[in-house]
Order: C-alpha cells, then structure tokens, then sequence
C-alpha cells in the first residue's frame, strides 16, 4: 500500500513506527528563537560527522542543487561515547557538540561523514540509492535515512517542539543509534 507525504510516495513498510515523526521538511516552532542541535551520542568508530541543514529548495532533485549549512561536526577523537565534543574551527574542543542556527523558513537535515564524503539527507528525494534501510527499492531517490521521534519527558508527555533525531550511517547494522541528537524549536513543515 502506497501513502502520499508531501508529494512524495512511500510504501507501507517506510512508514513511521510507534512516535516516530517523518517529516522531510522541518520549520522553526518559534521563529523569533533559533534552533538548537545537541548530540548526545555517537556510536560509531572516530569519525568527523557534520550535521548540518538545508532550505528547502523549489524543484530541487538533485543534492547538488542544495546549499548545505553545517551545524555541529563531532570530534573524530570521539567514538563510542555519550556527549562527544566537537570541533571549533577544525580544531578538537573539550566543549560539548552543540550549536543553534537560524533557518529562514522549511529547512531539511543532512549528516555528512566529512572525510568520506558520503551523505545521508533527511528528505530521501536526495539519497542517491536505496541502501536497503527498509528494503524498499520504490522510495523516491532513496530511503529514510534520518529518524525523528518526539522527545519525550519522564513524567510520560512530549516536551514541546524537541525531537530526537537518529542515524544508521549507511543503513549498514540498522541500530540507529550511530549519531543520536536532541533538536529543539522545530516542527515538521
């Protein structure tokens, strides 16, 4: 069975699970705030990610056709951890990965590992293959490789605009928990 989102076709087997929010397109819930990244896990070897955003770009089909606005990139001293650091002008910090940005209207994820080159893009349009994350050869451009689940609070209730967002970098083991970060001021678009 076949569901359209925002123009795009997915299959059954693509769709969200439990509370998990798909939504290609994100926008500022307040846009008088900025938008803030925190990673609070990163379980994969030392490896430079970027996480990064893009405005959505009428017509685009083709990641060339995007400006990519970094965000926060781990230390790639940092792998197997909770709270990595990041690096501040390409230099290794001790602070904390964290940062804000100030979209200027629906904007997208991407999560780059920078020395390899290969990107992963929260609207599938821009996979450049289906690497297999749902098995599902029919997505446009590729699969869902960044999932967003609302964060949720110990006392049982959503914390307002904050989700946590996911990456199985590649699809290769399918734990999503390669790079795990807390967004806050968004809502799907």
């Amino acid at each position: 069975m076949a569901v359209v989102i925002d123009r795009r076709e997915f299959q059954a087997s693509d769709l969200s699970t439990g509370d998990e929010v798909i939504s290609p397109y994100w926008v500022a819930a307040n846009p008088n705030e900025e938008v803030s990244v925190l990673q609070i896990a990163a379980y994969t070897g030392p490896r430079d990610y970027q996480l990064g955003y893009f405005e959505q770009v009428a017509g685009a089909t083709d990641s060339s056709q995007l400006t990519l606005n970094g965000v926060i990139t781990r230390s790639p001293t940092d792998g197997q951890t909770l709270l990595p650091t990041g690096l501040i002008n390409g230099i290794d910090s001790e602070a904390i990965a964290q940062n804000t940005f100030d979209p200027n209207g629906p904007f997208s994820f991407y999560i780059e590992w920078l020395a390899s080159g290969n990107t992963d893009f929260g609207d599938p349009i821009f996979q450049p293959t289906d690497r297999g994350a749902s098995g599902n050869s029919v997505l446009p451009g590729g699969d869902i490789l960044i999932r967003t689940f609302p964060l949720i609070a110990p006392d049982g209730n959503a914390i307002p605009d904050t989700f946590l967002l996911f990456q199985d970098y590649a699809s290769i083991n399918f734990d999503w928990n390669d790079n795990v970060y807390i967004v806050s001021n968004i809502r799907p678009a």
